[in-house]
C-alpha cells in the first residue's frame, strides 16, 4: 500500500494528517481504512462542518492521528 507507507514515512509521533479524496471505489477505500486503522486513529469530518461551496456526496475528509 504505497499511500499508507508514504504517510507512515512522513509522520512523527505527534502528526495529524488531513486526507481528502473523491469516493470512487468503495472496496479500495475500505481496504485502505482497514490498513490505516492499524497505525492511526481514523476519523471522518462531517460535511456539516465544511464550507457549503465545497460539500459533495462524492468527497470525504479523513483525519488520521498516529497511534
Amino acid at each position: 500500500m504505497d499511500l499508507l507507507s508514504t504517510l507512515l514515512d512522513l509522520c512523527g509521533t505527534n502528526t495529524t494528517i488531513i486526507l481528502a479524496g473523491e469516493l470512487r471505489n468503495d472496496a479500495i477505500l475500505e481496504y485502505f481504512l482497514e490498513a490505516a486503522s492499524k497505525e492511526f486513529e481514523v476519523g471522518r469530518v462531517n460535511q456539516a462542518e465544511w464550507h457549503p461551496d465545497y460539500c459533495s456526496p462524492r468527497v470525504v475528509i479523513y483525519i488520521l492521528v498516529k497511534k
